[in-house]
């Protein structure tokens, strides 16, 4: 400063001070030569101790900056101004190898002995530019990552002006152009609520909130759901800097989920009627069969008449059985099971029924074309561990709550020699027993297996299991063991199931034990 005496009111401090003071520190003489620099200039500089001393003060900046300044100096000392740091120049240092690093500069001016002299105070602040342009740079990406993001994003100040915005969010919004940016939230949403407004002022105090489904109502009177969620974001200091939007138009997904509880209320009342009617068509098939046990005189009449009834029912039964399966499996797919968990419980039902239902009359008909020898076994070659797959798959659509078909495929081979409809049929059948005669949260065990001379095919459960005093009938056509209870069925499956397997030249097998379980195995042999 003008009349400071050089010492600071002693030479020792003075030194002290400029040595180890962590800032570059030169004296400048209004002849333009370095009067003094302390370790700190010279090291920023590259200069070894006492090589500035005596140099031009030029050497130490650009060749550009050093024409635009020429006569700086002079002109600074005829009228000297103390120029602070960070309100004062920031500079290009040149460093004696070449490199340009970016200075900081303060200027003081005081005269000494008659003579001025301009005090620099110099700071690098490389790593304050390069954190400056990292700042830039991260904020550029955020604005670049909002707008391309494939959501609908906007992101306010505090004053609740747009600051970054997704093209999601202009269209879903019908925002012509993302010119709003600068613009109030409230400015270009003027229908906006008051509780919404609330809910902006809570969230620039640190309060995030959400909604799952919400009515807007738009200025012209239509009205949008959304779903929505409310964040601060934070400045470098820790402080909040405003608000994150996220929000999805769900109005589309309101209308289809309406549309489908209507469709799946009218489903319902057409499937009750149809369950209704086959269920009238079952039992009197049932009080047929009793019938047709009482009299062996009335046997062939009876017989004509299941034939009759069976060919009927199977088609005109059989297309709104396949009907109802597929509209009840489109609903569980499509349905949304927040928005009504009646559905899946309805449709499980509506399957279950159809299922049996179907599977009774294939039975009959099954029964009805082996009595009539129109079923004869047609042998062909095709991939048991693909066509096992695609059984376990459909039939695990059919399984209990919890319970779990698991295929397993054992041998090298893959190609049989066998009738893919009627091995079909047994393994349906087997799995359809499983499934039936075991609890939830179960294991249904299927497997495959090729031998060098045999086909394998197992299923096994841990169900109900077949009392012992019993399992010599079980193959008997409408035999049913007496712990089945109220559980639906006809009878007939593994007599069907067994005459199959007889026609493919194989054999059955099977082991069981109340409450424990069974296990069924088919064993056919390679003919060729």
């Amino acid at each position: 400063m003008p009349g400071t005496d050089l010492s600071l009111q002693s030479k020792a401090g003075f030194e002290a001070l400029y040595k180890h003071a962590p800032i570059g520190i030169m004296a400048v003489a209004d002849t333009g030569l370095i009067e003094f620099a302390n370790p700190c200039a010279e090291r920023m500089f590259g200069y070894a101790p006492g090589t500035l001393i005596g140099k031009n003060h030029s050497i130490l900046i650009s060749d550009d900056l050093r024409k635009r300044q020429e006569g700086y100096i002079q002109n600074y000392f005829e009228a000297p101004a103390d120029k602070v740091m960070g309100q004062g120049m920031t500079l290009d240092g040149y460093k004696k190898d070449g490199s340009i690093f970016p200075a900081e500069v303060g200027l003081a001016s005081y005269e000494y002995n008659g003579r001025k002299i301009a005090l620099a105070f110099i700071n690098d602040i490389t790593a304050h530019e390069h954190a400056k342009d990292q700042l830039r740079a991260s904020e550029q990406n955020m604005r670049t990552l909002i707008e391309h993001t494939p959501a609908a994003i906007a992101m306010f100040d505090r004053e609740m002006r747009y600051i970054a915005i997704s093209k999601r969010f202009l269209k879903d919004y019908q925002l012509d152009s993302p010119n709003i940016i600068g613009m109030s939230h409230y400015d270009v949403f003027p229908e906006i609520p008051e509780r919404w407004r609330e809910l902006h002022r809570r969230c620039l105090a640190g309060e995030s909130s959400y909604c799952d489904e919400e009515q807007f109502v738009r200025q012209d009177g239509s009205i949008d759901w959304l779903q929505w969620e409310l964040c601060p974001w934070y400045a470098a200091d820790g402080t909040i800097g405003g608000i994150i939007l996220f929000s999805e138009l769900i109005t589309k997904h309101k209308i289809s989920q309406k549309t489908l509880h209507d469709y799946a209320t009218d489903l319902g009342v057409k499937v009750k009627e149809k369950t209704e009617s086959l269920e009238k068509a079952v039992n009197e098939l049932q009080s047929a069969k009793d019938e047709l046990s009482e009299s062996l005189e009335k046997e062939k009449e009876l017989g004509q008449l299941k034939s009759r009834f069976v060919s009927m029912a199977s088609h005109e039964f059989r297309t709104p059985l396949t009907t109802i399966l597929l509209s009840a499996n489109l609903i569980d797919k499509y349905a949304n099971p927040n928005a009504n968990p009646n559905i899946t419980q309805h449709t499980g039902k509506i399957k279950k029924a159809t299922f049996n239902l179907t599977s009774i009359l294939d039975d009959f008909l099954s029964l009805e074309k082996l009595e009539t020898g129109h079923i004869k076994a047609s042998f062909t070659n095709f991939d048991i561990v693909k066509f096992a797959e695609d059984i376990t798959e459909e039939m695990q659509l059919a399984a209990k709550q919890g319970q779990h078909i698991v295929y397993s495929a054992r041998g090298g081979e893959r190609i049989v020699h066998l009738d893919e409809k009627l091995l079909r049929n047994c393994i349906i059948n087997l799995i359809s027993n499983a499934i039936k005669y075991s609890g939830e949260r179960t294991i249904i065990e299927f497997e495959t297996e090729i031998t060098d001379n045999e086909y394998i095919v197992s299923v096994c459960d841990d169900g109900i299991g077949i009392p012992e005093s019993e399992q010599k009938h079980l193959f008997e056509a409408f035999f049913r063991a007496h712990n089945t209870g109220n559980i639906p069925g006809t009878g007939l499956g593994l007599n069907i199931v067994a005459r199959y397997v007889k026609l493919m030249k194989g054999r059955i097998e099977f082991k069981s034990e109340v409450n424990t379980g069974t296990c069924f195995v088919l064993r056919f042999p390679q003919l060729v």
